[in-house]
């Protein structure tokens, strides 16, 4: 009897909150947080048997190996395969072929009419209350209508949010070759200013040969050109 009513429990329209939810404590995520840090440390994995029936609920379950799962008390089966609204029996409000073109006229019609037929409906209500559930199957086949040609457009979906995801890396590749690029030809100004600075100051602080050995002329001239590029790098950090 307690099977059968927490499978009605999680069923409904507006299933209640499981009653595990109250071993969700900010003491109790403390807990387990603490614990998978130590596991994590001895690189062992949590044993889920060992906890304490409060804490084992804050342990997320490892996922299906069969694609089976439950969800609010329904079997799902990734493996099986969609069926097609003519397969469960279902009328198909749109063309067979609207895939391949625009969908979005055929979703502003539906859209429209499932507006019409709620208006119909509390207006049969306030009339004749035993002719509502026909209003409403008519509400639920537009509905799975609409829900069938959304996941239809699915894969154009994905290719469109691929392509957008791609020119966005692009832009991004563009704007940073762009960055380079820029710095390459600040670096080369610089180097250029480096070298004429160097020059200008060799030609007027060089002693002749006479007055100062060749090994002193050198490192003179070495020091000057490093100096002179510091100065220059740092002016163009600065900037």
């Amino acid at each position: 009897m307690a099977e059968q009513a927490q499978v009605r429990m999680l069923s409904a329209a507006f299933p209640t909150p499981p009653p595990y939810y109250k071993h969700f404590t900010k003491q109790n995520v403390t807990k387990v947080r603490q614990i998978r840090k130590e596991a994590a440390t001895n690189s062992d994995q949590v044993d889920v048997e060992s906890l304490p029936t409060e804490l084992r609920y804050l342990i997320p379950p490892e996922p299906p190996t069969d694609g089976r799962y439950k969800s609010f008390g329904a079997q799902y089966d990734l493996a099986q395969p969609a069926q097609s609204l003519a397969q469960a029996g279902i009328q198909e409000l749109y063309p067979a072929d609207v895939v391949h073109l625009d969908p979005t006229p055929h979703l502003q019609t539906l859209t429209r009419a499932v507006l019409m037929n709620f208006l119909e409906m509390v207006g049969t209500l306030s009339v004749n209350p035993t002719q509502g559930p026909e209003k409403v199957e008519h509400l639920q086949t537009l509905f799975f209508n609409i829900h069938d040609l959304i996941n239809r457009y699915r894969p154009h979906q994905a290719r469109e949010s691929l392509i957008m995801t791609m020119e966005d890396q692009l832009d991004k590749i563009k704007a940073q070759i762009k960055s380079v690029n820029s710095a390459k030809d600040r670096m080369q100004q610089v180097l250029g200013e480096i070298r004429l600075q160097a020059a200008t100051e060799n030609k007027i602080n060089t002693p002749t040969r006479q007055e100062k050995p060749i090994a002193e002329d050198t490192a003179g001239t070495s020091d000057s050109v490093q100096q002179a590029m510091y100065d220059a790098l740092d002016q163009y950090l600065d900037d």
